[in-house]
């Protein structure tokens, strides 16, 4: 009753919501300034100003249940997107990056373009009179303005290159610092941080905290918790601060991005990012055919676009063996027994899979302890904290405990669970430069290892079909230690990425390590030619 009540109230009261504003129930959203003051939704605000938004979990006695409606703004696009915040969840504001407009340097003559701001630098090519390239950024006092050319970072002299826009637009580059700043700052709650009552326990039709988000064009995106989403239809977001960002695909599609891996999620569908503290741990796991509960009871009649709920997805049979859970994400509250053992969680999974597993309390927990089906035990986390999260992986089929150690009797400890993250697969046997020539085929993951004596010349070159998600950017050589000895770019041609040829010179005897970045989960070819020193010597 509660509920519905205030989805009608919002209903009637938000119906002439415009872009950048909010509207919300005074009494059960509380909405804060940058300076810590309560503001109070009449029922609009705008969102201009706005640090904070946190809509009250469900309260029967108090007949309050948090709802907001806000018309936050998109990345790339000027339609806003829509979004609902309801019980028990909080959206933080956080700085986004600052942008600039579309600005060119037009070329009065033959202007060079220069690998740095001085006209010592290397000259990298010409713009001939008329020619025009986009600026990035420019110095501080604008007499050289950072071009792209040819894809990469360059530099012309403004006064040979005049911009066809305000220069004090424009993004500025530090040659000291290598920091950006200027522009135009990003508007309020387009990147924005999402903690939400995740681990509350179904009540009803009652979803649990959580953002309905829908797009009003074919894409928008939006920055979350630093993923990057892009989605063409409507989503539902949930996010623990030491557990998971799920978003759930109510309809059309959406793409989550964690530095350079992607994933793409359909409706029905369920992506997911591992967190620690409210910020990814990992890369997005591989999109789920599942959705739970919260999505079918979710606020959808306050969305602009009618939304059909989903018919929910979830496992039905019990875990089986006396298991609490089954491998899964939804969250376990446990209460710590009177015997001296802390809170403890059983959960079923399956050989080989990977688990991301977090614990919360009130107070400090000593340290997460793994207890596999044979009895075994091994710490995976030991560091006080009232928040621990670590990755295991499940060896056999069976059932698993998990206890959270150090917390005293009567204690509520909240365990979360995601499953199936993905992982790289283990580094390739080790090769050694005496062989002439080091080969690694069809290789996942984003490393290979081989030892060298000092004095050795090593030239690698790594080649891989270019993945949908996740190209290469980079490739190096580092000692065990992290210490970079070489490095190169990877380049693209069509459907394929390459680097090389990387010579270097070994600086001392040691084990190294061929690094790149990407996708892990792509096959990368590598070859390296490894001449000993004795074999340079001349006679």
């Amino acid at each position: 009753m509660v509920v519905a009540q205030t989805v009608a109230a919002v209903q009637a009261a938000c119906s002439d919501l415009q872009a950048g504003m909010m509207c919300a129930t005074a009494d059960s959203v509380d909405v804060r300034a940058s300076d810590g003051s309560l503001l109070t939704p009449a029922p609009l605000l705008p969102l201009e100003g706005i640090a904070q938004i946190t809509a009250a979990p469900l309260s029967v006695n108090e007949g309050q249940w948090g709802l907001g409606v806000l018309r936050v703004p998109a990345i790339g696009t000027e339609a806003p997107l829509t979004a609902v915040l309801f019980g028990g969840a909080t959206l933080v504001n956080e700085p986004g990056q600052p942008t600039a407009p579309s600005c060119s340097a037009v070329s009065l003559g033959t202007v060079n373009v220069r690998s740095e701001p001085n006209t010592e630098s290397a000259i990298l090519g010409q713009l001939n009179q008329g020619e025009s390239a986009p600026i990035t950024a420019r110095l501080p006092d604008s007499s050289w303005w950072r071009i792209l050319w040819r894809g990469e970072p360059a530099w012309v002299f403004a006064q040979l290159a005049p911009a066809d826009c305000d220069p004090g637009t424009m993004l500025v580059f530090d040659p000291e610092t290598q920091e950006l700043s200027g522009g135009i700052p990003a508007p309020d709650f387009q990147n924005v941080r999402l903690v939400s009552d995740f681990d509350a326990p179904l009540c009803g039709d009652t979803p649990r905290g959580g953002l309905l988000l829908q797009a009003a064009g074919p894409e928008a995106s939006w920055r979350v918790n630093d993923a990057l989403l892009t989605l063409t239809g409507t989503v539902l977001l949930q996010a623990g601060t030491e557990d998971v960002l799920a978003i759930h695909v109510l309809e059309g599609s959406a793409v989550v991005r964690v530095g350079e891996v992607t994933r793409t999620g359909q409706a029905g569908q369920l992506l997911r990012v591992p967190l620690t503290g409210g910020t990814p741990a990992g890369v997005p796991g591989p999109a789920l055919d599942a959705v739970l509960p919260d999505a079918a009871t979710a606020p959808l009649t306050l969305l602009p676009r009618p939304v059909t709920p989903l018919v929910v997805n979830t496992p039905a049979v019990p875990p089986p063996d006396g298991a609490d859970a089954a491998c899964s994400l939804l969250p376990q509250r446990v209460v710590a027994p009177s015997d001296g053992q802390g809170g403890r969680i059983r959960v079923m999974a399956a050989a080989d899979q990977t688990l991301r597993i977090s614990a919360s309390a009130s107070v400090d927990i000593n340290r997460l302890v793994w207890e596999m089906p044979d009895g075994s035990t091994a710490v995976i986390a030991e560091a006080a904290g009232a928040a621990l999260a670590a990755d295991v992986m499940a060896t056999v089929d069976g059932v698993y405990t998990i206890e959270a150690q150090g917390v005293p009797a009567g204690t509520v400890v909240h365990f979360g669970v995601t499953c199936d993250l993905p992982r790289p697969a283990p580094l390739p046997p080790m090769q050694s430069c005496n062989q002439l020539l080091l080969d690694w085929e069809g290789v996942t993951g984003n490393s290979v290892r081989f030892s060298a004596p000092l004095g050795a010349q090593i030239s690698i070159e790594a080649e891989h079909s270019l993945p949908g998600d996740g190209p290469a950017r980079t490739l190096e050589v580092t000692t065990e230690d992290g210490q970079v000895v070489g490095q190169t770019a990877f380049r693209t041609f069509r459907d394929r990425q390459s680097a090389g040829p990387l010579d270097l010179l070994v600086p001392q005897d040691g084990t190294y390590v061929i690094h790149w970045d990407g996708d892990p989960f792509n096959q990368v070819d590598i070859a390296a030619i490894c001449l000993m020193p004795e074999l340079n010597t001349a006679p």
